[in-house]
């Protein structure tokens, strides 16, 4: 396989995408960039290739020598040759020996792992070929591998996506069905080992999972047996704001971003960013505290914190809890159109933090007049009762504070 041939795969597979100039470089050394925004679930130098058709007939005759195939379908010549078939439907262009290094029975249907050498790289190509509608089709989850070497990588496959295939390219491998959250807004999870053979099945209940070895994550291909599209979300992943009286200087963010601190991200799980917004908002309290509310978006759940403290200390970083209705409030703007809206009281008779993007803001005061609030992201007294947000479109909506 030549460069050449390696670019085609991924620009077909990706070509409502812009990708990178750059991007076979970085795939081949390995290169990763961690997203905060969105998990994606082919992380690392994992690069999607879509599926192609129904796997031809493979002619010709093979001379080469084959290495051992693992798994329970391993004795199925027959099955293995469509395997290799499959793969080359999906990449035409591809030269060199494909070995089948497992092949297995699964809820799904007959799955294989397979590679082929990178011509002029000195890495191998490992991919997945899955059943589909009762026909095997590749490539799923391809990425480039040091030659003659299984790297850990998994397929959701089924048409839930629930049967993962773990191939731990025998490392220990280390799954997690599940999270919690502590009571201080941290994530928590169980993992457990998976040794001693190259690959395992699992079925997982719901998108919570997590897989990692070591300290790195293991990337999960999605199954093409359905075609799920990225949710669209109306309204920003992430606002930041400056409230009014807040100090010149941007506070340090690894002492005053949560995020930066160790145990409240999931960085294994391999969940979709689905909303809501994320806020950042820094402010000053009146007794000359510096003041960050801050929240985190998972699996659909805002957790929201409040940081208070001198501006050269450490803050404590208090959890208010993911339940408050103000973390999910939203203004429809029209034309599906959605303004994120947010409204939470602080501890300790702090006040209310207030913010919409771009829209004007009112409070009141029991059946006092309407006050205006500069700037559109406040902190409001703690004896507000309402909120008002208008939109630059007109629209208008009110929020009960309580």
């Amino acid at each position: 396989m030549t460069d050449t041939d390696v670019r085609d795969v991924l620009a077909r597979a990706t070509d409502h995408l812009s990708p990178a100039p750059d991007l076979l470089d970085r795939v081949r050394t390995r290169g990763r960039r961690r997203v905060v925004r969105r998990r994606t679930v082919l992380g690392g130098a994992l690069a999607v290739v879509a599926a192609a058709g129904a796997a031809p007939a493979l002619s010709g005759n093979r001379t080469e020598p084959r290495r051992v195939t693992r798994g329970d379908l391993a004795g199925d010549a027959a099955l293995l040759e469509r395997m290799r078939a499959a793969w080359q439907a999906a990449m035409p262009h591809a030269t060199g020996e494909i070995t089948v290094r497992w092949a297995g029975t699964t809820a799904a249907g007959p799955v294989g792992l397979l590679s082929q050498p990178s011509e002029g790289s000195g890495l191998d190509l490992q991919g997945f070929v899955e059943t589909v509608d009762g026909q095997l089709r590749g490539l799923g989850g391809t990425r480039l591998v040091a030659r003659g070497t299984v790297a850990p990588v998994a397929l959701a496959t089924g048409v839930r996506r629930d049967q993962l295939i773990i191939v731990t390219g025998d490392q220990a491998v280390h799954l997690s069905e599940n999270y919690t959250i502590d009571a201080a807004g941290r994530v928590t999870r169980r993992f457990v080992t998976l040794h001693g053979d190259l690959v395992f099945q699992r079925r997982v209940r719901s998108q919570r999972y997590a897989l990692r070895v070591g300290d790195e994550p293991v990337p999960v291909a999605p199954s093409s047996a359905t075609t799920a599209p990225s949710p669209v979300v109306p309204y920003p992943q992430k606002v930041e704001r400056v409230m009014p009286g807040a100090p010149a200087t941007a506070p340090d963010r690894a002492v005053w971003d949560v995020s930066e601190r160790e145990g409240y991200l999931d960085p294994y799980g391999v969940g979709v960013w689905t909303g809501p917004t994320e806020w950042y908002l820094r402010g000053m309290i009146l007794d000359g505290r510096q003041l960050v509310v801050q929240t985190l978006a998972l699996n659909g759940r805002a957790r929201a914190f409040c940081l208070a403290a001198p501006p050269a200390d450490i803050p404590e970083a208090r959890y208010l809890g993911d339940s408050a209705a103000g973390l999910t409030a939203r203004l429809d703007d029209g034309g599906g159109k959605v303004v994120p809206v947010l409204y939470l009281r602080l501890p300790s008779g702090i006040g209310w933090v207030v913010a919409a993007p771009d829209c004007q803001l009112r409070y009141r005061v029991r059946d006092g007049s309407a006050l205006p609030v500069a700037g559109d992201a406040a902190l409001i007294p703690a004896a507000a009762t309402e909120l008002e947000v208008t939109s630059r479109a007109g629209r208008s909506a009110s929020f009960v504070l309580r």
